[in-house]
């Protein structure tokens, strides 16, 4: 997993919860199944829904960042029958990113039992996107709704080490190929 970039959104908030916009599109691959998952460039995520009180022991900002964002977007794009999946996902990147067994279990634990309402939600599309240039949100996604996460599959992650790979990889699945929204 390699780091991300976003920006900060100053003056608007998801659900209570500080907001950032992913500033170039960015691509997870999970080892178990070697999903590649492309996050899009003007993606907004509030990282992390850790509730009040929890919020003193576990780091919003923290090593978990790639992590939550990946999962955001997986529960963004809300496929059918793959919430599970995409719980085991987070799990999964929060160990690979350093995050301990206790807090990984529960921050888990925590999307299983409190997630469910907001996976695949109806305007959750819409409403996570942003401008990276001005830091804006938008009013509407620019992409058509996605029906999988998935741009494909990799026989080994490790082959994304190579940047000859990675670009190669975000040309052929970029963002900026996707089917724009009809306005």
């Amino acid at each position: 997993m390699t780091g991300i970039q976003v920006r900060i959104v100053r003056d608007h908030r998801i659900e209570k919860r500080r907001a950032a916009i992913v500033m170039q599109d960015w691509l997870y691959c999970y080892p178990p199944t070697g999903d590649v998952i492309l996050v899009p460039k003007g993606y907004m995520t509030d990282f992390a829904s850790i509730p009040p009180l929890a919020d003193r022991l576990i780091d919003v900002f923290g090593d978990n960042v790639e992590a939550a964002v990946v999962h955001d977007w997986l529960y963004a794009v809300g496929q059918p029958g793959r919430r599970e999946a995409a719980d085991d996902l987070f799990r999964y990147a929060l160990k690979e990113q350093g995050v301990g067994l206790v807090t990984r279990n529960a921050m888990h634990a925590a999307v299983k039992l409190g997630g469910g309402g907001a996976y695949g939600r109806a305007g959750e599309w819409d409403r996570r996107f942003g401008d990276p240039l001005t830091g804006k949100p938008l009013a509407r996604s620019p992409f058509k709704r996605r029906t999988s996460a998935v741009v494909t599959r990799l026989s080994d992650c490790r082959r994304m080490e190579s940047i000859a790979e990675l670009g190669r990889l975000q040309s052929r699945f970029g963002s900026s190929q996707w089917p724009r929204a009809v306005r």
